[in-house]
């Protein structure tokens, strides 16, 4: 796998499924026949009903294992497809997002998350910046998905606010870093002797939490600070082109998904519609 350039986090993923399988049968996944491979593929599928994308990651782990590793030709990998059913994301309105980040309780959560928002990072990106990928007017993305770098512009608002943060801790290395445990009043002095950046999971519950207290109904992720970010700008007439930069999608397909979010020109195109219908009459 390291001859094929396969990534951490790949790499962790294809141990994991393939744990999971062996805990499925109970035995040595090299043990396991075509037949076994289909039956547990299926039974991803119609028992756990796993998403598509999360299936597809099962089926990718299988064929390296069987294929890649164990040199097993066999026909299911040609068969197997999982289609994802399109689903337009959650997204947040500006009111709910400054909601939703104004009930973060500490600070050490709220600036990355406001962070995220702001830049639509995804999380691990986020949590990952070093002070030397911050620069006045833009940030540098490094070793995003896919292993691409990109730059995504950055407010003076944020960047005087990411410097403010900053000087709290004075890590040598981390914009976040981890806090570790303890008590919270050695915060400070923890973060900024951390050798290690913040943890997804604490900035994850911070931000659930924060919705909870907010009222807001809807299920929103970290993830849906992204979706709202490309959403928020469509909406204010950021190039769909410029955007996918941004973001650090390889197919504007995927950037595309949220113009169905985006009410462009609703009320003019309404009036179209009631034209032609005139013309009808």
């Amino acid at each position: 796998m390291n001859l094929r350039d396969v990534r951490l986090g790949t790499l962790k993923s294809y141990y994991r499924h393939m744990r999971l399988v062996s805990e499925h049968f109970g035995r040595d996944p090299r043990r396991l026949g075509e037949k076994s491979a289909r039956q547990y593929l299926l039974f991803l599928k119609e028992e756990k009903r796993w998403a598509a994308s999360t299936i597809r990651q099962a089926i990718a782990s299988m064929r390296m294992f069987y294929g890649g590793m164990l040199g097993k030709s066999w026909q299911l990998w040609d068969v197997v497809v999982c289609r994802d059913r399109r689903k337009l994301p959650v997204v947040l309105t500006i009111e709910e997002t400054a909601a939703a980040l104004g009930c973060v309780a500490l600070l050490r959560h709220r600036v990355p998350l406001r962070l995220i928002y702001c830049c639509g990072l995804r999380l691990d990106e986020a949590v990952r910046l070093t002070v030397e990928d911050i620069e006045p007017g833009r940030i540098v993305v490094r070793d995003g998905k896919g292993g691409k770098d990109r730059y995504v512009p950055l407010s003076d608002i944020m960047y005087r606010q990411l410097q403010r943060y900053w000087k709290r801790h004075r890590n040598p290395k981390w914009i976040f870093p981890s806090a570790g445990r303890g008590h919270p009043g050695d915060a400070r002095e923890r973060m900024g002797k951390s050798d290690a950046p913040m943890g997804k999971g604490a900035l994850q519950k911070a931000f659930h939490d924060a919705v909870v207290k907010s009222g807001i109904r809807r299920k929103a992720t970290i993830h849906t600070l992204r979706h709202s970010y490309a959403t928020h700008l469509l909406t204010l007439g950021v190039n769909l082109r410029q955007l996918q930069l941004y973001l650090g999608h390889e197919d504007i397909r995927t950037t595309i998904l949220y113009t169905h979010l985006v009410p462009f020109g609703e009320e003019r195109s309404m009036e179209h519609i009631e034209a032609i219908a005139r013309l009808t009459l």
